[in-house]
């Protein structure tokens, strides 16, 4: 059953039910009212039909014609996999050894993060999202151990 006839059944049924209650108010006439009628009832026999199944898929993966499910990875600008979580409502992200220990004291006042987290990746990746969310916690994760410690704490979360 496809979506759009199980709305427009929803709308005839809440038409019909609409027109009962002006049938007996007297707002509307008989013959109205029967016309509302039939028009639910076309609709259900519209849905009640076999729907057409209209899922095709674009690409056959038998013919190698899709990237990325034979083996072969996409081709691409993709930027590399940064690894991220959330902890306790903030964001997290998972750091090398030397890196969480640079980063063991936190974040001091208008200093860079760069001295901090570093100049690769994940190193970028924290410094793009403290600048995009100045008052939200960011915590680093040992990727070795799991040990976590907050690099930010953060403001009030309004």
């Amino acid at each position: 059953m496809s979506a759009l006839l199980r709305n427009i059944y929803k709308n005839a049924v809440d038409d019909y039910n609409a027109a009962r209650r002006e049938l007996r108010a007297g707002l509307i006439t008989k013959a109205e009212f029967e016309k509302i009628k039939q028009e639910m009832k076309d609709a259900k026999a519209e849905l009640e039909k076999k729907p057409i199944k209209e899922d095709a898929p674009t690409v056959s993966v038998s013919a190698g014609g899709a990237a990325g499910l034979d083996g072969n990875p996409p081709v691409g600008n993709s930027a590399p996999l940064i690894k991220r979580s959330k902890f306790a409502g903030a964001e997290c992200f998972d750091v090398d050894d030397e890196t969480f220990a640079k980063a063991r004291l936190g974040k001091k006042h208008k200093a860079h993060y760069k001295t901090y987290v570093g100049d690769d990746d994940t190193g970028k990746a924290i410094r793009e999202y403290g600048l995009q969310n100045p008052s939200a916690p960011i915590v680093v994760k040992q990727g070795r151990t799991g040990a976590m410690m907050y690099l930010r704490y953060g403001g009030k979360q309004r």
